[in-house]
């Protein structure tokens, strides 16, 4: 019972030793600065700071600047209200045996922000340089707290503006409008002498620049916001994509394309679906043009210039595709995709047990990047008991409709390499059952 208690004891005062502070009203915001408190008040009906302590303690209250004390209390808690408190005021606060406050105590009513206009244009050269914002702030009252010693310092005011951008879904295949997050924070302390200007790079979506803030506007709950007129965006954005046609092969090795449609990788012949996705402008003449580059061995190919098309890759490589995209008014943006085409592979096993039981049934070769294929088995009589002209196709172990017998059989298999190289390799090949 004694552990206990002290547990609980020591909760107690775990609990209560965090608990001093000072609590604060919905109507105020509470900024620690240089060693300062500030409240700002939304406004100063029925103003009051309160501070509570884990313990009774005295308490004193006294104005900066006055040797008079205003208040002494004895408690768990004090507070200071009108008459006593007034905005842009400095005041000490004595927390015996514990701590002293130096408290600052604004009304923001006096400092609430104008905003004239806020207007975006394009620069001079529309398809390269950001889009200029500018914010032309009417009034913002510089916002100053005073230490016990006369020092000023001013309030950081700090302003949000927001606006729609681009953004690729892969899933869906298209391009999302969302508005920016985070928002682009315009912090000054006073209003400008001219008017406000930043560079926004990248707008790809018809969007409005929403001017809001400042902090202390969205903790009252104060609408202070300004929009721009519609800015018509011109700069294009692409995505190419490549889809990889369907193979299902079981014996092709190492199929590491598992459905990236930005980087493709596997045997040759590799045949894709090459497709070229862009935002939305005003006007929706545009002009495509696709390559590709070799870079193992310098080959080009192209251009093409549909949005979307198939095309075959034969040739061992790594390859670079690229597709730009031209608008009406000569704004170009590109994207490219890598495509792989890997040596060739043959592996040709040596037994097969063709029992159904649904393990090694056929006499399939293990293959990648084979562009051309032939393969004959024959028996030891010389019969040719089975052909393929394709890696993807074995031998179910029938002469006909007949089982074969078991024993072993002679293969010859020809083919060409990705990098036309002719091959051919033979040898036996065991049938159980």
């Amino acid at each position: 019972m004694k552990r206990i208690s002290l547990l609980l004891l020591s909760l107690n005062i775990f609990v209560s030793a965090t608990y001093a502070d000072f609590i604060l009203s919905h109507n105020c915001e509470r900024l620690t600065e240089n060693g300062m408190e500030i409240f700002v008040f939304a406004n100063m009906t029925a103003a009051e700071i309160k501070y509570q302590d884990s313990q009774v303690r005295d308490f004193i209250w006294k104005r900066n600047g006055s040797a008079d004390t205003i208040k002494i209390e004895s408690g768990l808690t004090t507070s200071l209200t009108e008459p006593e408190l007034e905005a842009n005021m400095g005041y000490t606060l004595e927390v015996k045996g514990k701590i002293t406050y130096e408290i600052y105590v604004l009304n923001y009513e006096r400092y609430i922000p104008k905003i004239k206009s806020v207007v975006a244009r394009d620069g001079e050269n529309l398809c390269d340089d950001p889009t200029k914002v500018e914010i032309n702030f009417l009034d913002v009252p510089l916002m100053e707290y005073y230490t016990p010693m006369g020092t000023g310092y001013a309030i950081s005011r700090d302003f949000s503006l927001t606006y729609d951008i681009l953004t690729w879904n892969e899933q869906s295949l298209r391009f999302d409008t969302e508005v920016v997050t985070p928002p682009r924070l315009i912090s000054i302390y006073s209003t400008p002498l001219e008017p406000y200007e930043l560079d926004i790079d990248d707008i790809f979506v018809n969007t409005r620049f929403i001017l809001s803030g400042d902090q202390f506007a969205k903790k009252f709950g104060m609408e202070v916001i300004t929009r721009s007129e519609e800015y018509i965006a011109v700069k294009p954005i692409v995505r190419a994509t490549g889809t990889l046609n369907e193979r299902t092969a079981l014996n092709e090795k190492d199929r590491k394309n598992k459905g990236d449609k930005r980087k493709i990788e596997a045997s040759a012949p590799l045949e894709v679906t090459l497709e070229v996705f862009q935002n939305e402008l005003e006007s929706s003449s545009r002009y495509y043009r696709w390559n590709f580059y070799n870079i193992l061995n310098g080959e080009t190919g192209g251009p093409w210039h549909e949005p979307k098309f198939q095309i075959t890759f034969s040739d061992f490589g790594e390859y670079v595709v690229r597709v730009e995209a031209t608008t009406n008014l000569g704004c170009v943006a590109s994207d490219s995709i890598e495509v792989i085409v890997p040596e060739t592979i043959l592996e040709v096993p040596n037994v097969f047990t063709p029992n159904g039981d649904g393990i090694n049934d056929e006499f399939r070769v293990a293959y990648r990047s084979i562009t051309k294929f032939n393969m004959w088995v024959y028996n030891r009589w010389g019969r040719l008991v089975f052909s393929s002209n394709s890696p993807d196709k074995g031998w179910d172990g029938y002469i006909g409709s007949a089982k074969a017998a078991t024993g072993a059989y002679f293969y010859v298999i020809e083919y060409t390499t990705v990098k036309g190289e002719r091959k051919r390799t033979s040898g036996d090949i065991n049938l159980l059952r």
